[in-house]
């Protein structure tokens, strides 16, 4: 979970937000007041038939996913000192910082 970002995300958002925003969410709307769950079951059949082949291709990608390093333990203890130092008031560095 932590050192990683995803490559695609901006590509499956562009995808996927105009789909959910213009058809998706107004079946829900719909599907809420009238009393049959047709209009449901539309809504999810659109969202798996527009946003499922383009989700599972990036899913299946092997740079979907890019994975940063955890730094090592002295770099670590380094810059957390230059960053206490950087918050030390001017008087106590000397005017650098």
């Amino acid at each position: 979970m932590f050192q990683k970002f995803s490559m695609l995300s901006a590509a499956a958002n562009a995808d996927a937000i105009p789909v959910v925003s213009f058809v998706v969410v107004p079946l829900n709307l719909a599907g809420v007041v009238l009393p049959f769950d047709l209009v449901l079951y539309a809504g999810c059949g659109v969202r798996m038939a527009a946003c499922g082949p383009c989700s599972n291709d990036e899913a299946r990608c092997l740079l979907a996913v890019w994975q940063q390093p955890a730094p090592c333990r002295g770099r670590w203890v380094g810059s957390v000192l230059a960053i206490a130092w950087l918050l030390l008031p001017r008087r106590l560095t000397g005017g650098f910082g």
